[in-house]
């Protein structure tokens, strides 16, 4: 599996006919090119933070203190890591193997917040807080799994938010590339007010492909559609399945 470079996704686009294709990666890119440079990184990111592609999972670990119920982000400070996102994600308790589970905090809130000194068992957000229902009886190492939101990375393995080089690689496998490729040039036509029928043509096109890249990642033998689902409802429902999808 080779990785994907910047500059061979640019070069797709302008086979497109997006754009004047570049003798080389451009120093001083058109305004054509800087179009279709920010549309790249826009379907990264957009696939990347949107449909939680189970191989963009991994896991950190953060200190619970004893009698401290709230956690700010600061406080949790794993990487790539919104408070906003975390009811899909999956939170243990090391060395009891027992997932936290996610309550919204109206619902928390309506049990009444604290139910008083215990091995914590659910969790939710109030405002920028991580809390913790019951308040820690004693000190806990929490296991979070979560989705990166980075969509590349640099010659020196730095992860990126942004692809700026030309030898800058997106995170995703090269099976992606297409998609990539068809839905960047899709936009840069519509930006460049170039003609509607190719804008729908390639976003038609785009479609197609990324239906067949969710559908790849279902089990062998499921002829089902894919849809990305929260960890607490894939816990319940189908443990067995690749971590954060759902088939129906």
């Amino acid at each position: 599996m080779m990785a994907v470079t910047l500059n061979e996704l640019l070069m797709g686009v302008a086979r497109e006919g997006a754009l004047q294709a570049p003798s080389s990666f451009p120093s001083n890119p058109t305004p054509e090119q800087t179009q279709a440079l920010a549309n790249i990184n826009a379907t990264l990111t957009h696939l990347i933070t949107s449909h939680r592609l189970f191989f963009m999972m991994t896991k950190a670990t953060f200190n619970i203190t004893q009698g401290k119920q709230r956690y700010t982000e600061a406080e949790i400070n794993l990487p790539c890591f919104e408070l906003a996102s975390v009811a899909s994600n999956a939170y243990y308790l090391q060395g009891t193997d027992k997932p936290l589970g996610y309550i919204d905090y109206t619902t928390l809130d309506t049990w009444g917040i604290d139910l008083g000194s215990g091995e914590p068992t659910h969790y939710t957000i109030e405002g920028n807080q991580f809390v913790l229902s019951h308040t820690p009886d004693r000190a806990y190492v929490c296991t979070v799994r979560y989705y990166q939101q980075y969509i590349g990375q640099n010659t020196n393995n730095t992860k990126l938010t942004e692809l700026t080089q030309a030898t800058d690689t997106m995170v995703l496998p090269d099976r992606w590339k297409r998609y990539v490729i068809l839905q960047a040039s899709a936009l840069t036509y519509r930006s460049m007010n170039a003609g509607d029928a190719k804008y729908v043509s390639l976003l038609q096109l785009a479609d197609q492909e990324l239906k067949g890249l969710l559908s790849f990642m279902q089990p062998a033998g499921r002829d089902t559609v894919t849809q990305i689902v929260p960890h607490y409802q894939e816990r319940e429902r189908h443990s067995n399945w690749p971590f954060g999808t759902i088939y129906q």
